[in-house]
């Protein structure tokens, strides 16, 4: 079944990440952040739950951007990771398509796994950005910087992320 084959992948990339991790001894390997779409904001989601449950490696993600995801039914297979009690701690900005006539209330319900979790919606459909209005779009991607902005500067290195806005 498909979320069979989405739990044992994402299994088989957080044992990966924490090989190499462990190998490379640099501290800031990993991602700060997952942007990902439909069944990717699936899988994202069980990678931040990975994350958040290990013995830190790989580390807990400072967020999570997830677009168009779908009815999260893969929790019941890792109830280790998911339960109704214990929310995800990773903040988690869930963009939500109305009408989505793929995956329904999907993001909605995605969006309850997290104790952080703001939810922004377009009118275009299963997409992750509108495409037929140019000043929806541009807001939707506006709210997503700043989201990651806000959560993603590097706390291992002296750098920081700069922005620059026209």
């Amino acid at each position: 079944a498909v979320d069979e084959a989405l739990v044992a992948t994402a299994k088989a990339v957080t044992a990966a990440v924490a090989g190499r991790r462990g190998a490379e001894q640099t501290s800031c390997y990993h991602p700060d952040a997952i942007l990902a779409f439909s069944q990717g904001a699936n899988f994202a989601t069980m990678l931040a739950a990975m994350a958040e449950h290990s013995d830190g490696a790989p580390p807990m993600l400072k967020a999570v951007v997830l677009f168009c995801g779908a009815r999260p039914g893969w929790t019941r297979q890792l109830p280790d990771l998911f339960s109704e009690r214990d929310k995800l701690r990773t903040p988690a900005l869930v963009v939500a398509a109305e009408p989505d006539p793929v995956v329904h209330d999907g993001p909605r319900a995605m969006a309850a796994l997290f104790d952080d979790a703001t939810l922004l919606t377009h009118a275009e459909g299963h997409k992750p950005l509108p495409s037929a209005d140019r000043a929806a779009c541009e807001a939707l991607v506006r709210a997503v910087t700043d989201f990651l902005v806000a959560r993603c500067c590097c706390g291992h290195c002296s750098q920081t992320t700069s922005w620059s806005r026209a």
